[in-house]
Parts: structure tokens; C-alpha cells; sequence
């Protein structure tokens, strides 16, 4: 059996995304993958975990700098969306 796939689960405002991350974790988990909560201000954190994907709760320019770092370092990353703003990547 292959190891289970790790989502790092972005966690900008605690009180406010925790709830929503509580109950995404274990449907991801119920599916096959390992699900990490990793708050905003150690973002950087979440490489130690060796995700395979990092979910992002929002794409905003005030943290384009966290979008650039995982894209030059070539890691997958998905956006959802908890803030509700769209917002297109011109990457």
C-alpha cells in the first residue's frame, strides 16, 4: 500500500478557517489523504510536512509572496476560496 498523499491545509485566521478545516480534514482523510493544518505565519512549516499538495484559503496580493515561494520551488498548490473575492492568477 503507497503512503497517503499529504494536503497541507492553509490556516490564515485560526478563529475564523478553523471550523471549515476541522470538517474538511477528516472528508480529505476519509478519501485516502493525510491532512495537515498549517497556520499562515509558519507557512514555511508546511514543507517539513512534505505535502503533496498545498491548499491555499485565498490568493490575494497581500500573500502573492507565499503563492510565488511555492511556485518556484515547483509544488502543486490549489486556492479555496473561504474569502469569496474572485481573483485571477497571472502567473
Amino acid at each position: 500500500m503507497s503512503p497517503a498523499r499529504t494536503i497541507a491545509i492553509n490556516l490564515d485566521n485560526p478563529l475564523r478557517d478553523m471550523p471549515g478545516a476541522v470538517l474538511l480534514a477528516p472528508a480529505l482523510c476519509a478519501r485516502g489523504f493525510r491532512a495537515v493544518l498549517v497556520p499562515v505565519n509558519i507557512l514555511a512549516d508546511g514543507w517539513s510536512a512534505d505535502p503533496d499538495l498545498f491548499l491555499l484559503n485565498y490568493h490575494r496580493p497581500v500573500n502573492d509572496y507565499q503563492v510565488r515561494r511555492i511556485l518556484d520551488q515547483g509544488l502543486p498548490f490549489a486556492i479555496l476560496d473561504t474569502e469569496g473575492a474572485p481573483y485571477q492568477l497571472d502567473h
